[in-house]
């Protein structure tokens, strides 16, 4: 698929995330954006080498037929 391409993402936003800043390409020539995790202030989480943690990003996206999406650490 092209590069220059535009594509239209329908995003939600969830309830607990109400205060969080969407997605966001952060630096120029990142190949995706950045995510924040949706866990609260009296919620912290710490990983230790090898665990694993099920984290909310606090919202849901509908992409279109032929697209995929990736959450990498």
């Amino acid at each position: 698929m092209s590069g220059s391409a535009t594509i239209a993402v329908r995003f939600v936003r969830l309830a607990h995330a109400a205060d969080l800043e969407p997605p966001a390409y952060h630096s120029a020539g990142a190949a995706g954006l950045d995510l924040v995790c949706a866990l609260g202030a009296s919620e912290p989480a710490t990983l230790h080498p090898g665990e694993r943690l099920l984290a909310p990003t606090g919202f849901s996206i509908e992409l279109p037929n032929g697209y995929e999406g990736q959450v990498r650490p």
